[in-house]
């Protein structure tokens, strides 16, 4: 289970401990604990519990959480701590399905939980039962202690006994009874108070902590937040005995600032600025719309959650609105977000309203499981624009999007005709949903198009001015009169060639791909990366301005007179062999390639890698500009063959290395061979030697280091004579 959520079961069951004296660990452990990991085996998504064990088991501890994460989080927190509250009330009871257990002492009443959601709703039906049975309790004297005359016939009485508290919840539909608090009660930690009417019926439930005098929980029927007229009614009072209610315990349209004071959203005015975070939250209320006035400054985020998804929650934003972090609606209609101003305006399981055609956008806008409308057609989206939706998307030729555009999870995506995009697109696939992309004639896309898991169907005369890319797609072939910055294809269906008519203007990357010829393009303008293809031919005299990476390819043979600007990488291929009139403009890796020949004389611009690669033959006259590395090779002197500025010798087999008398920049060699080192050799860089030697083995005294020596692990700095001046002196690293 992952660890957060192991943590939060923890306290859930330390806090029921403390509230209740009972001890649930074993029991959480075993009943949505085991749910969980049932749901997280399954990798069910169909719920937001569901989703938030699945996010967690993805989520890096160190990444932020998204809102629809942190969303889904916390509601299976919630059910976590009512599950906790049954558990509680069914010890305190002693209850006969705590005996039957099974061979591992676990309750037999596990063991059918095979969702989240069974779990809950037997800890419901649990509850209920135990409240029927409680609730019909006759009041006896010492069970309510009046604390506070509210004025009009209402009261706050404080509850006593754990008959009071069942009796209570019985009549509030929660869990404050049934033994969940009877501990904290009776040992003074917390206190338990009603609002109660002119008839002693209760309305609202809070729990205080004794010490801090803060409020925990305060509740209205069936853990809602209390109604209005209700809590503007205890208001007054928790201020005038200094009670703290939480801010996140606050809903209603009801919000804390700094200082603690406690407002309603209806009292904010024109130009009010708010220092901090402005945060409503709103739980089962009716139909509301709620307005913010013109000129708010708010210098935190603003956030107005309302729980149920799409609820009767509207906001209307008038002009002129600005929050300096994000701005989150959570379950509600949004309307006039064209005058808001935010770093990034985000809103999940909501709706927005109909916006002035030309309407600007200048947030970055986030936009899940979102009803948009007609949001798309009439909006100008000036930053990044985000949508994971379950419903088909549509880009026509109003939509106008000037940064980034993300469709994720979406059924279907199609972009029309002749539609021209200033910024990027970028297309990925849901979870269990399967996707098509629709690309129609002669679409433009100012920026880069990426597309990964979904079918695709592409036509004519599609223009991407940067990188195209296909991953982890169905598409049958490129389209004709395509015209790219680049191109990335991995795992891109059946596709087979890369049209002769199609326009390329940067680097091209094709990884796992059924690609067999690149036709008779012969010039590439910047790098050109085949991986794991079926190109057995690359087009004669090959003209590649970056770099040229071929691996894993079935080659017969590397094209003559090919030239490559940057560097040329042809690991596991299986042709090395170098033409005499090639060039490569910097360095040359043939790391486990076969039938490795390079010409004789040739001139090597930077480095050249040979390490376990089958050579033909060894040639002659061969220079390197900067490092050779010769891994898995026998090394009978070595000058005659290869001139490089530095060497890398230690994975190499020496035989002889007597010829090699002057380095020029830096020499890597195994610890058993530095007595093959020549006297008098001079390094003009380093020497590092690695492993351990022989004992008694040491470096030649006559030697010349210009930089340092260094060798590896203190067992071998006896391997270096004292009358060895090293110009970096020597170092000693651990091994």
């Amino acid at each position: 289970m992952h660890e957060f959520i192991t943590n939060e079961l923890t306290k859930i069951a330390e806090e029921t401990k403390r509230r209740s004296g009972a001890d649930i660990s074993f029991l959480l452990t075993h009943s949505i604990g085991r749910a969980m990991q049932r749901t997280f085996d399954r990798g069910s998504r169909n719920s937001p519990q569901e989703l938030a064990v699945y996010d967690l088991a993805h989520q890096h501890s160190n990444a932020r959480m998204s809102l629809e994460v942190a969303d889904n989080i916390i509601q299976l927190l919630y059910a976590c701590e009512h599950i906790g509250d049954w558990l509680a009330a069914s010890v305190v009871a002693d209850l006969k399905w705590l005996k039957n257990l099974d061979a591992n002492g676990v309750p037999r009443k596990f063991s059918k939980f095979a969702t989240i959601e069974a779990v809950e709703e037997e800890a419901r039906r649990g509850m209920e039962r135990m409240l029927k049975a409680s609730s019909a309790k006759a009041v006896i004297e010492g069970d309510e202690i009046p604390v506070a005359d509210l004025g009009n016939g209402y009261s706050i009485v404080s509850l006593k006994t754990a008959e009071a508290l069942d009796r209570e919840s019985g009549a509030m539909q929660h869990c404050v009874g049934l033994g969940g608090y009877d501990e904290g009660v009776r040992s003074g930690e917390i206190e338990i108070l009603s609002l109660r009417d002119n008839r002693g019926f209760p309305h609202v439930t809070m729990e205080v902590d004794a010490s801090s005098k803060t409020v925990l929980q305060i509740k209205g029927k069936q853990n809602k937040f209390p109604l209005s007229r209700y809590f503007d009614m205890l208001l007054p009072w928790l201020q005038e005995e200094g009670l703290t209610v939480r801010p996140h315990d606050l809903a209603g349209g009801y919000f804390s600032l700094g200082d603690g004071t406690i407002r309603h959203f209806t009292q904010l005015a024109e130009g009010e600025e708010i220092n901090g975070n402005l945060v409503l939250r709103f739980d089962g209320d009716d139909e509301l719309e709620m307005l913010l006035p013109k000129g708010l400054r708010i210098q935190g985020n603003l956030e107005i959650h309302a729980t149920g998804g799409v609820s009767g929650i509207s906001v209307r934003l008038e002009e002129d609105i600005y929050t300096k972090g994000d701005a989150i609606f959570v379950g509600c209609w949004c309307h006039g977000l064209e005058n808001l101003s935010a770093e990034v305006i985000r809103v999940t399981h909501g709706g927005v309203g109909i916006v002035p055609d030309g309407a600007r956008i200048s947030s970055n806008m986030v936009l899940s499981m979102t009803r948009m409308g007609s949001l798309l057609d009439r909006a100008v989206f000036e930053r990044i624009l985000y949508i994971k939706t379950n419903q088909p998307i549509s880009i026509g030729k109003f939509t106008d999007v000037r940064g980034h555009l993300s469709v994720q999870g979406a059924p279907s995506v199609d972009v029309e005709a002749d539609v021209s995009l200033i910024g990027s697109l970028e297309v990925t696939e849901g979870a269990d949903v399967e996707s098509i992309v629709r690309i129609r004639e002669n679409v433009t896309i100012g920026g880069g198009l990426t597309i990964i898991g979904n079918d695709c169907e592409f036509n004519a005369g599609l223009t991407v001015g940067n990188t195209l890319a296909i991953i982890y797609c169905a598409l049958e072939n490129l389209p004709s009169k395509l015209d790219v910055g680049g191109l990335h294809l991995k795992c891109p269906g059946t596709v087979s060639a890369i049209p002769d008519d199609t326009i390329i203007r940067g680097d091209v990357c094709v990884e796992h791909a059924m690609i067999r010829s690149l036709g008779n393009r012969a010039k590439w303008p910047g790098d050109l990366t085949l991986q794991d293809v079926l190109v057995d031919r690359l087009p004669d005299r090959l003209d590649v301005a970056g770099n040229l990476s071929i691996e894993k390819l079935p080659l017969h043979a590397l094209p003559d007179g090919m030239r490559v600007g940057g560097s040329l990488k042809a690991r596991k291929c299986a042709c090395g062999t170098l033409p005499v009139n090639a060039y490569v403009g910097k360095d040359i890796d043939f790391s486990l390639a076969k039938q490795v020949d390079i010409p004789d004389g040739f001139q090597v611009n930077g480095s050249l890698n040979l390490d376990d690669a089958e050579i033909i033959r060894m040639p002659t006259g061969v220079v390197v500009s900067e490092l050779l590395r010769l891994g898995g090779f026998e090394v009978d002197r070595i000058t005659a063959h290869f001139v490089a500025a530095s060497y890398d010798l230690t994975e190499a087999r020496l035989l002889d290395i007597s010829d090699l008398k002057q380095v020029e920049g830096d020499l890597w060699i195994d610890a058993d061979h530095v007595g093959l080192l020549p006297g008098e050799m001079e390094v003009g860089g380093k020497l590092v030697v690695k492993g351990d030697a022989a004992p008694g083995l040491t470096l030649p005294p006559d030697i010349l280091v210009g930089d340092r020596i260094s060798v590896f692990g203190e067992q071998n700095r006896g391997m270096v004579p004292t009358s060895l001046q090293p110009g970096g002196g020597v170092r000693v690293y651990q091994a």
